[in-house]
């Protein structure tokens, strides 16, 4: 029963490996399509570069089998496409879907062969890992570059602001920080720009990259450009006091983490220690912690312990974790 229990789950994992082989030469093969598509286009054009390659306003990523049938299983596909959009990397539904069950089925075969544990309990970890490894992965990037556009997102208003003063438009003031500020900031104000030039209005394209970014500094930053529509005034004024507001949250963001580093410290540590204790037993003594995996008991309490741990974390996650 064992072996038919390992070779089933070779079999699924062998299928798995040539499913995300085929899903990513697709998805190659897709965006080496779009890439002429655009060329061709922009050759028409006499290489004026009008092309808007802002992820809100492409529908490439909606066709193709794979996509279909992704977001046909996959649990809120709009809302997984707003978050992937965030990472700022063309992560189509079907690509993360076919990593899901990558990482599911490679999950399921490490616990199987590498511990020992019974089928049903394989895969439920695997069905474990393939929702959360990519899921905290995904979250990674997306809070990285998050943070790279917050880091860059004041001195961006200061250059609007002093187009602002020397008389330009607030469209040609936003379309320059493309040029000035590289990364995700000037990824996002040229998606801006391209909207606008594409005949949308300011407000809609700023408020797309509010969406897109998901960040409340954007959003005051939206909010100040309608309000300055609507009802008037000097928005060189208005922006100026925005990145004053900008840069006191991010000195107090920092001084809130600095505080803290401590008792994050600490509870590194303390969550650490059981992992160590348990490697070190597992290298001195192997019989007597492998008892914990061959005695239901031990399964049983090796759940409770992690439940506890993992609960624990949350808490302590919360406790250090402040928003400004």
């Amino acid at each position: 029963m064992a072996e038919s229990g390992s070779l089933v789950l070779l079999i699924f994992a062998g299928t798995t490996i040539a499913l995300l082989a085929l899903g990513f030469a697709v998805a190659g093969g897709n965006r080496r399509l779009r890439s002429r598509l655009e060329r061709q286009v922009l050759r028409v054009r006499g290489g004026a570069h009008t092309l808007v390659h802002g992820p809100s306003l492409r529908r490439d990523q909606h066709g193709g089998p794979w996509e279909r049938l992704a977001r046909r299983f996959l649990p809120k596909p709009e809302t997984l496409r707003q978050r992937l959009q965030r990472t700022g990397r063309p992560i189509t539904l079907a690509q993360y879907a076919t990593v899901m069950v990558a990482v599911g089925a490679a999950a399921a075969l490490l616990v199987r062969l590498m511990f020992g544990m019974p089928l049903a309990v394989s895969v439920v970890a695997g069905v474990a890992g393939g929702f959360a490894l990519p899921h905290i992965l995904v979250g990674r990037v997306i809070a990285r570059r998050q943070a790279k556009f917050l880091a860059a997102f004041p001195e961006a208003i200061d250059l609007i602001v002093r187009g602002l003063r020397s008389g330009l438009p607030v469209s040609q003031t936003i379309a320059g920080i493309e040029d000035e500020l590289p990364g995700p900031i000037g990824e996002e104000f040229r998606f801006a720009s391209e909207a606008v030039r594409f005949g949308q209005t300011l407000e809609v394209a700023v408020w797309e990259m509010a969406r897109r970014m998901a960040l409340p500094e954007v959003n005051f930053f939206a909010v100040s450009l309608g309000v300055q529509r609507e009802t008037g005034g000097n928005l060189g004024e208005t922006l100026s006091n925005l990145g004053d507001i900008l840069r006191r949250r991010r000195h107090m963001r920092l001084k809130v983490k600095a505080m803290s580093s401590e008792a994050r410290a600490s509870a590194m540590i303390i969550g650490s220690l059981p992992f160590l204790m348990f490697v070190a037993i597992m290298l001195v003594n192997p019989d007597y912690a492998s008892a914990l995996f061959e005695d239901s008991r031990g399964i049983m309490m090796l759940g409770v312990g992690l439940t506890s741990m993992g609960i624990g974390a949350l808490v302590m996650a919360k406790m250090v974790r402040f928003k400004i």
